[in-house]
């Protein structure tokens, strides 16, 4: 499949009917590989397999939990795993997991043969509106996040809001910052809706799953190959994954993605802030809710430059310069912004002295 043909987004609801009817008119000859994580190995998997038994002769391949699997030894293991299988391109990859696992299936996918059919299925909050969506794989590279990678579009998604119930609490936040974010950059009425939601709970959030989903996908029909609009997804990102490379390399249990990205999008809307474009009112307005759902992510303010320096090798650059995508106001955002150093590093100590 092109990489700029968008996949069908489908939102299974009780059981896994439109997955099934997929496999039986497109892959009924073709071999199917399921790749599960440890996690999804246990909880989700039999789930599935239950559901679908035309399943129960797929080829089970797995990564370990963490952030720590997307590596290029993990793909090779998996590349070698296929070929061991015969797995042609006209098979089909089925990603069971969270974001960890539809990146790295989604490249072994992209690269195995030049390219073999791969279906999502995100079992977490953050993949079902974020991560399975959009087309975006990788791994992680010489300490930096999803530094090598492709865009290569899955054959189809399917959101089965079931196994959220899998999830501790922990992730289904970590998927709720990526929500905050779609809000922020696309959609003011969402916004607005979650800052009035009193009580946070799951069947609130999976009933706003497809209103996230719209967005990013609206997102990346326009521009899916990231070269404009696009890259407003990245608000709180530039910051968040070098937060988030700092707390792989620091912290004895590293935070999540989407604990790293809220930090981030503190950062980010500070600087929107210190650009112009928004005004203090709506920085403190965006700051208080995002700091009351999450905890801060320790850091020690000695390594602000290092931290600061590992954004340089940031996809979005386009010179030395570090680029960063902002808010232009509640609901609309803006891409490839120069910010200089000192207003980055501005930013990390506005963070390192909030108080939560």
């Amino acid at each position: 499949m092109p990489s700029t043909i968008l996949p069908t987004i489908y939102h299974e609801k009780n059981d896994l009917d439109q997955l099934r009817t997929v496999l039986h008119q497109e892959f009924e000859k073709s071999k199917k590989v399921i790749l599960v994580d440890e996690n999804t190995h246990e909880h989700c998997l039999p789930l599935l397999l239950r559901t679908l038994p035309e399943l129960e002769d797929a080829e089970i391949l797995g990564v370990r939990d963490g952030d720590s699997a997307k590596s290029i030894e993990m793909c090779m293991e998996l590349w070698t795993s296929l070929t061991n299988l015969n797995i042609n391109r006209n098979d089909v990859f089925i990603n069971l997991g969270g974001g960890v696992v539809s990146d790295i299936g989604g490249f072994v996918a992209a690269t195995y043969k030049r390219g073999m059919n791969y279906i999502n299925v995100p079992t977490t909050l953050l993949a079902q509106v974020d991560a399975s969506i959009g087309g975006k794989t990788g791994v992680n590279f010489s300490h930096f996040k999803n530094l090598i990678g492709a865009i290569y579009q899955p054959h189809s998604i399917f959101i089965y809001p079931t196994f959220l119930k899998t999830l501790p609490l922990k992730q289904v936040y970590s998927g709720y910052a990526e929500m905050i974010k779609a809000a922020l950059i696309g959609d003011k009425k969402l916004w607005d809706h979650l800052v009035d939601i009193e009580q946070l709970t799951l069947d609130k959030l999976v009933s706003l799953i497809p209103i996230s989903v719209g967005i990013k996908s609206t997102i990346v029909e326009k521009d899916p190959l990231e070269k404009n609009i696009r890259k407003t997804l990245n608000f709180g990102h530039t910051i968040g994954h070098a937060i988030e490379t700092y707390s792989m390399n620091h912290h004895r249990n590293p935070c999540l993605h989407g604990e790293a990205v809220a930090m981030g999008m503190i950062c980010e809307t500070f600087i929107s802030f210190k650009s112009g474009k928004i005004d203090s009112g709506k920085m403190n307005a965006i700051i208080s809710f995002i700091s009351s759902h999450f905890k801060k992510i320790v850091f020690d303010p000695a390594h602000i430059s290092s931290i600061t320096d590992s954004m340089r090798k940031d996809k979005k650059n386009i010179t030395d310069a570090i680029n960063f995508s902002l808010l232009d106001d509640i609901g609309e955002a803006c891409y490839n912004i120069e910010i200089e150093e000192k207003i980055i590093s501005d930013s990390l100590r506005y963070l390192f002295h909030l108080q939560h």
